[in-house]
């Protein structure tokens, strides 16, 4: 029993995970540096990399070409679809690349939302588009209830106000200057001056209100003192008084032109962001529970193909062992600690790796089990489906995962373990 297929599938599945649990109480008790962990993520992308080609693909290809191709194919497509739904849920937090997605995906939505709005504020309509859409993300909304005061005569000015649906009381003293509503701004000279207000805003009626704070603003006119000049020089002569013309076509052209800005436009993210946004998605209900799931999905494919050589003639493959256990090691660290900072305990962060270690070893038992290692073509197939979902992990996840890491040497050190597993095979 010891010396059958099965037997030897299972124990090769679980050492190839054993990385999980392991990295998992390092990223919990350590914290070891973001480009060591690029590197090792990288060299195991080229060891798996290495195996996927040789040790599935070349020797397959000349038996059954049309039914790896179409596995292989079927695996990629799969893969995309489950990854995809279960970041949606909150998977994607297992890696630093696609926190980075999840945060630039969320912040292109946010901006879309705002530029709609926006599109209906003549004020903004008179702004170059570049310079609304830099400053979207840094918009804040919130709702208001009936009486919220938003600043006094006399106070300092830090930012410019938009009402999305609402009302709004201009006042000073006792007299009422204007009572403004849906898609008008007040409080603009905020943005080029810190000058004390002139009159006193309060909230009528419940409102949904946008804010953009003066600093924000001034970030993005430093960039071009000639978008200064004459920005300062739009809002001060209060530019949406001199647009009477015209007003419903310009909104849907500055909407459309600023939509298609966006789409071009580089999103930046920075460290606090990817940092926080775990922790506080952590807390929330079935997150946790969406991230292993991710991570098992992303062993299952590895853990077939472990069994799935185990009855063949070539035997297992120790590249593939290797690069499993070395492309592991770095994901279960940094998601252990994204874990523990979120407030789950140690003891159910090393349940959940442990979990996914043994279901790894019984996947490959699966996988030594498989009817369609019986025939060539139902053989052929299983492996191209594993093979893909790997390719796939590998371009989606793995690399882009390394290349964040910022080590510098991605493409060495893919090089490197690519060459290490030519070695062991």
């Amino acid at each position: 029993m010891l010396d059958s297929p099965v037997f030897l599938a299972l124990v090769w599945g679980i050492v190839s995970s054993l990385s999980m649990p392991g990295g998992a109480l390092l990223g919990i008790t350590l914290t070891p540096p973001a480009r060591f962990l690029s590197i090792l993520m990288a060299f195991g992308a080229g060891a798996l990399l290495f195996a996927v080609s040789f040790e599935i693909f070349a020797g397959a290809a000349e038996k059954a070409p049309l039914m790896l191709g179409l596995g292989a194919i079927s695996g990629g497509i799969l893969f995309g679809v489950i990854n995809r739904q279960l970041n949606d849920s909150g998977a994607f937090i297992r890696r630093t690349s696609l926190i980075r997605r999840q945060i630039v995906r969320e912040k292109r939505r946010f901006a879309r939302q705002a530029i709609a709005h926006l599109s209906r504020v003549t004020l903004f309509r008179s702004l170059p588009i570049p310079l609304v859409v830099r400053l979207a993300p840094n918009i804040r909304v919130e709702d208001v209830p009936e009486g919220t005061l938003f600043f006094r005569e006399g106070d300092q000015g830090d930012r410019l106000y938009c009402i999305v649906a609402g009302e709004v009381r201009i006042s000073r003293g006792r007299r009422t200057i204007a009572t403004l509503g849906d898609n008008e701004t007040f409080g603009e000279m905020a943005l080029v001056t810190r000058n004390p207000r002139n009159a006193t805003a309060r909230a009528m009626v419940d409102s949904r209100i946008f804010s953009i704070p003066h600093d924000d603003f001034q970030a993005v006119l430093s960039e071009s003192p000639e978008l200064r000049s004459d920005v300062e020089s739009l809002v001060s002569k209060r530019f949406d008084e001199l647009v009477a013309s015209g007003t419903a076509t310009r909104a849907q052209d500055w909407k459309r032109s600023g939509l298609s800005y966006l789409r071009d436009m580089a999103i930046q993210v920075t460290a606090n962001e990817i940092a926080s946004l775990p922790a506080n998605l952590i807390k929330r209900k079935n997150v946790a529970l969406a991230i292993w799931a991710g991570i098992l999905m992303d062993s299952i494919p590895a853990s077939l193909v472990i069994g799935m050589s185990s009855t063949s003639t070539a035997g297992i493959s120790l590249a593939l062992i290797a690069g499993v256990f070395l492309a592991d090691l770095p994901e279960s660290i940094t998601c252990a600690a994204h874990m523990q900072r979120g407030g789950m305990s140690r003891k159910r962060i090393l349940l959940l790796w442990t979990s996914i270690s043994l279901l790894t070893g019984l996947g490959a038992m699966v996988g030594a089990l498989l009817p369609g290692a019986e025939t060539a073509g139902g053989m052929r197939f299983l492996e191209g489906m594993a093979g893909g979902a790997m390719l796939a992990s590998i371009a989606e996840a793995m690399l882009p995962d390394a290349a964040e890491g910022g080590s510098g040497i991605t493409g060495l050190a893919t090089v490197t373990g690519f060459m290490a597993a030519l070695a062991l095979r």
